[in-house]
């Protein structure tokens, strides 16, 4: 985080990955005084070799992020739900 926060008014680029977009079952997060981590689980379908299928979390993609920037994310998130009524 260091990098990004120090680039003397610069704006980072941004980027998007040409991959289909996955649906998120839920999200953990992990926090530090410096770091926040947040971990978003996807929901799978496994079987073991005795052929019972169960449903699996795992964890799809994480972020990790300041605290800073962690408020200023929620605070967009909270912008965005009430200017759609959610």
């Amino acid at each position: 985080m260091e990098n990004v926060n120090n680039l003397n008014g610069q704006v980072p680029a941004i980027k998007f990955k040409d991959t289909k977009t996955k649906q998120v079952s839920g999200a953990i997060c992990v926090s530090t005084p410096e770091q926040i981590r947040l971990g978003l689980l996807e929901e799978k379908l496994a079987s073991d070799e005795y052929g019972n299928v169960t449903i699996e979390q795992e964890c799809d993609t994480q972020i990790v992020m300041s605290p800073e920037v962690a408020r200023s994310l929620i605070k967009m998130l909270e912008d965005n739900l009430a200017s759609n009524n959610l």
